[in-house]
């Protein structure tokens, strides 16, 4: 019989008995076959490691954390979960609308039009999302029934990028769009105001209740535009032109109580008709209404501690430069502190000093302790440091630097600026399925249904990383979210990822960026396998893929400050220990 390779044309030896295919053609055919596999390989669901919670990934503290728009046919196509094998081996890239970005040596698609692989029921409450959260808001309550003040002083910095505007800003930080709206309203607002040159800054002093205070615009390069809300809950902005960063150099409780003062002038001369017809009825309405429930918590809040009053009044005229609180068997960690003579405003400053380093709700147990040293004798001016003596985490401390004002662990501000905060918890190149949206509608409903994370198209197993150091807030299932976790970071961030197939962390366990916290996949109500991932501040969720990320750049401490801090601390570590001084009875 006579074989001939219809390819070449040359005819065939014949081979062994049943061969009917030439030699050649079945190397190409293996060859073929192990090229399939090892991209199976590549792409398939990785092994289920024991020891998942000790893996880091390898990130390049030298790349840059912002999305940067690149030419797509630059880089290798990303497997998406929902192509199969072929469609992955064979892509036709005329087909994929999507927007290719570099996030640092990662390379991020974003699908023009989104995949919907959640439903519009993937959210959680907050108390779901931040067991201390409850806490807080109970502390925060207490210290404004003492009168204290709680005006912010952090602000919050956006540099103008290409494609930005005011209202896409606002939106990433979930800004609500009335807010605009009533800052477009201020009196002697020009057309400029909409008008952003890339490079330019966007300053917001926001509120622990999420209000915004204030709002700096970059006019050009040597003036800005200052919109200061006087009262948290109402709707009139005042209008400041300054020179350039000029916000910074006053306090934020000047700026306010500068803006009170304006508004009572500006409400004095201007007739009743008028400001009856400019009330703008709904929003004052809304905002009274929320004053009012405001007003009848911290009445309630000082009648439920007007029983220990007069005993924490002695023991706060009498406290030393040191205080020591011991916790009690059946004590809160805030009772506790309370009943040794710290203030309500005290207790609330600690808890966010240690936010992402301590978890309140479950650390704080029967028989640990706390040393809270003061810069003057008696307890008078600023905190300098405080330690924990926990049976759970040993000793967690912070320090003050005396040169910014700021807190640090003993490593300073040099180590602080050095960690960074990764933009996206996964490892290689993703695709983006659907994107961060505060105004998404549902489609049967037409209701505001918010999408509040950023859903990342990945295969079931794909490994999640913690982009930052912190605490596990939460981590268990959800009907709605799956297998989902919650983690606290330092300076009011968190960071929530749902649709877990996996979790590797326990509630309560400190991990570090990079260390790998979960798998992705497709749990509670969800279409399709993905990750959904969220970054908040303070608690409200912003637009992870956008916003400025926090702890990133080089530390500007010289050597000399450096050095002060390191003997400023080494002296508070003496003083926390010195008994002499303590309150002597």
């Amino acid at each position: 019989m006579h074989f001939e390779d219809f390819i070449s044309g040359e005819p065939l030896k014949k081979g062994p008995a049943g061969a009917l295919l030439p030699k050649k053609h079945i190397i190409i055919i293996c060859a073929s076959i192990a090229v399939i596999a090892l991209a199976a390989i590549s792409v398939s669901i990785p092994a289920d490691a024991s020891n998942d919670a000790g893996l880091v990934a390898v990130n390049d503290p030298n790349s840059s954390d912002e999305m940067i728009l690149i030419d797509p046919n630059a880089t290798d196509n990303i497997i998406r979960p929902e192509n199969s094998l072929t469609d992955a081996l064979l892509p036709n890239s005329a087909d994929a609308k999507v927007k290719t970005y570099a996030v640092g040596k990662q390379i991020v698609e974003v699908d023009s039009n989104p995949i919907t692989l959640d439903t519009m029921d993937d959210e959680l409450t907050d108390t779901a999302i931040d067991e201390d959260n409850s806490i807080e808001k109970q502390v925060r309550k207490l210290a404004k029934a003492e009168g204290s003040d709680l005006t912010p002083n952090h602000w919050y910095t956006e540099t103008v990028t290409k494609g930005d505007t005011i209202s896409s800003i606002f939106s990433d930080l979930n800004i609500p769009a009335r807010t605009l709206v009533a800052i477009r309203k201020t009196d002697g607002l020009t057309k400029s105001f909409d008008k952003l040159q890339i490079g330019d800054t966007l300053s917001f002093l926001i509120d622990d209740d999420n209000n915004l205070l204030s709002f700096v615009k970059q006019e050009n390069k040597k003036s800005q535009l200052r919109f200061t809300r006087p009262d948290s809950l109402g709707s009139d902005f005042i209008l400041t032109k300054e020179a350039l960063n000029a916000h910074t150099a006053v306090s934020t409780v000047k700026l306010l109580a500068e803006a009170k003062q304006e508004l009572k002038k500006l409400n004095k001369d201007t007739p009743a008709a008028e400001m009856q017809d400019n009330s703008q009825g709904s929003l004052l309405a809304e905002a009274k209404k929320k004053a009012d429930a405001l007003e009848q918590e911290a009445a309630q809040a000082a009648a439920d501690s007007k029983t220990t009053e007069s005993t924490h009044d002695k023991l706060f005229a009498s406290r030393g430069r040191l205080v020591v609180v011991n916790i009690e068997k059946g004590q809160t960690f805030a009772e506790a502190a309370y009943n040794c003579g710290l203030s309500y405003s005290e207790i609330y400053k600690i808890i966010g000093l240690f936010k992402g380093r301590i978890q309140f709700s479950r650390h704080i147990q029967p028989g640990d302790s706390m040393r809270v040293l003061f810069s003057n004798s008696k307890g008078k001016g600023s905190i300098n440091a405080v330690e924990f003596k926990l049976s759970r985490l040993g000793k967690v401390a912070t320090y003050r630097n005396l040169t910014d004002n700021r807190y640090y662990d003993e490593n300073g501000p040099a180590a602080a600026k050095k960690a960074t905060f990764k933009r996206i918890p996964l490892e290689g190149n993703v695709r983006i399925s659907s994107q961060f949206n505060p105004n998404r509608r549902h489609p049967v409903t037409g209701r505001i249904r918010p999408h509040n994370g950023t859903d990342f198209a990945v295969r079931v197993g794909t490994r999640v990383i913690a982009p930052s150091s912190g605490v596990v807030e939460t981590a268990r299932y959800s009907r709605s979210a799956g297998y989902f976790i919650v983690l606290n970071h330092a300076n009011g961030y968190s960071t929530v990822y749902m649709h877990l197939s996996k979790l590797n962390v326990k509630p309560g366990q400190r991990v570090k960026m990079g260390q790998v916290i979960a798998r992705s996949g497709n749990t509670g109500i969800s279409t399709g396998p993905h990750l959904h991932y969220e970054l908040r501040r303070n608690g409200r969720p912003v637009n992870a893929m956008r916003v400025k990320l926090p702890s990133s750049g080089v530390s500007s401490a010289t050597t000399r400050q450096i050095q002060r801090f390191k003997n400023n601390v080494a002296q508070f570590k003496k003083d926390l220990y010195n008994s002499r001084l303590m309150a002597q009875n």
